[in-house]
């Protein structure tokens, strides 16, 4: 994420599969990187199931 937003790049998709809890509380809501935008940001992204 560091190296998006060090990179110009403000809305970034984030797809979790392994350890997704732990990985979407670490990520949050991207305030850690200047990502908890109202235009852009951070977004997590569930693999797709099949129900």
């Amino acid at each position: 994420l560091s190296n998006c937003v060090n990179s110009g790049i403000y809305t970034v998709g984030v797809l979790t599969q392994y350890q997704p809890l732990e990985l979407n509380d670490y990520i949050g809501n991207g305030q850690a990187w200047d990502l908890d935008r109202a235009d852009g940001g951070v977004h997590i992204l569930s693999p797709y199931q099949q129900i």
